[in-house]
């Protein structure tokens, strides 16, 4: 066995994107085996792949940009990104790629807070979910529960400091049935009903996905069912106990905070 030290200087080359146009990414084999259960499997010493003997590993179907978003989190366990959140103390300066044709985020327009943005359009500085959406799916193809579940905060933090809620691409994006979409889909629906989006869904140029829709109408009925009833209306992705037990997954990692069990959260 190679002594402990060494383990703090390997690397492992990863190739990213389809074969004929991959890009090479060199990262410590320590950050990546202790960041993703998929990493730790493939590059483990008694791993029967060959890309523990070759030290290389191949991400054929993975997006070079969504890697190394990745790999930022990887190394830093920081979500900083100047298209989601500008003017964090850790991003940044605003990039000068242009904003995408369709997508990207909606403001909303009947809000708690009586922001008036045109519905439909985005404001020159949109928060871009679809970056922290995209990297959730391949964090779950990773098997990184721990960044599933820091994204999950990010996106609810953002959310309400932009008073922001994802656009009609992000939602093909997220209810795409290939993958486990885990608890993002339940915070989107909830930031939708608790942010008064009506005009927004209505309003808005592009189609909204209708899996999302249709989950929507049913979410809705369920909050007026409740209303008759005197339930009270609750917003969880803002209190931190409440967001952990409502959209976390806690398999593999510990729960966020020392008061929640298996038995739910205390009174």
């Amino acid at each position: 066995m190679a002594p402990t030290r060494q383990l703090y200087t390997a690397t492992t080359t990863v190739l990213v994107g389809p074969h004929r146009n991959q890009q090479a990414f060199t990262a410590h084999t320590l950050i990546l085996t202790s960041s993703s259960r998929f990493f730790a499997a493939a590059l483990s010493p008694t791993s029967i792949f060959s890309e523990a003997a070759a030290n290389s590993v191949s991400l054929p179907e993975a997006c070079p940009r969504v890697f190394i978003f990745w790999l930022q989190w990887a190394y830093s366990r920081n979500l900083a990104h100047e298209e989601v959140d500008w003017d964090s103390d850790l991003a940044s300066p605003p990039s000068t790629s242009p904003i995408r044709k369709n997508g990207g985020t909606f403001m909303t327009s009947n809000n708690e807070n009586n922001t008036k943005i045109t519905v439909g359009k985005r404001p020159p500085r949109h928060v871009a979910f679809f970056h922290l959406i995209r990297l959730y799916k391949f964090a779950g193809f990773l098997g990184c529960e721990e960044l599933r579940n820091a994204i999950v905060d990010e996106i609810a933090r953002v959310a309400v400091k932009r008073n922001a809620v994802p656009g009609p691409d992000d939602t093909f994006e997220l209810w795409d049935e290939e993958y486990e979409a885990g608890g993002l889909r339940e915070l989107v629906l909830d930031l939708f009903m608790g942010m008064r989006t009506e005009k927004l869904l209505m309003e808005a140029t592009d189609e909204w996905d209708e899996r999302f829709m249709r989950e929507l109408v049913v979410k809705e009925k369920g909050k007026e069912k409740g209303k008759v009833a005197g339930v009270p209306v609750v917003q969880p992705w803002r209190d931190e106990c409440v967001r952990c037990w409502t959209y976390h997954e806690h398999k593999e990692t510990r729960r966020c905070h020392p008061l929640l069990d298996q038995e739910g959260i205390p009174s």
